[in-house]
């Protein structure tokens, strides 16, 4: 931000954020991940209105209206990606065709998945809910000052 180099952040509900890294990494408490999202998203406070925040929704179902509202935001000319189904589905082969040569399963793939989101049922125990407020908060705050 501090280079004006046009500077894209992936944004996700803390919820379903932390329901799925929860899967990603079943060793590490409830707790310790909504700290992780605590520590990763709170110092683009000061920085957020030169930032774009990509929204998961918005990445994962029109990369393009992503790719455009980069270059709204900050009056580049990148190629958009134009999100068809048969893009998608290269994009995504890609992605497993990279998790597999990592050795990573399913709950560990970077892309949407049916699987996970049936695996998302979890209940957050009182003292998470609280340390969850405050990442709803503080993705609220994050969201207002944004441009999708």
């Amino acid at each position: 931000v501090r280079r004006g180099v046009p500077t894209v952040v992936l944004i996700r509900q803390p919820g379903a954020a932390v329901r799925s890294l929860a899967l990603r990494r079943p060793a590490a408490s409830v707790g310790s991940l909504i700290h992780q999202y605590l520590d990763f998203y709170t110092p683009l406070l000061p920085v957020r209105e030169g930032v774009y925040l990509a929204d998961f929704a918005q990445v994962t179902g029109d990369f393009g209206a992503v790719t455009r509202g980069i270059n709204q935001r900050f009056a580049t000319d990148f190629v958009c990606f134009a999100h068809t189904a048969a893009n998608v589905e290269r994009v995504f082969a890609e992605i497993d065709r990279i998790n597999a040569a990592l050795g990573g399963d399913e709950y560990q793939v970077s892309r949407p998945s049916r699987e996970r989101e049936t695996a998302h049922e979890y209940t957050f125990t009182p003292a998470e809910n609280q340390l969850l407020a405050k990442a709803e908060a503080l993705y609220e705050k994050l969201r207002a000052a944004s441009i999708y």
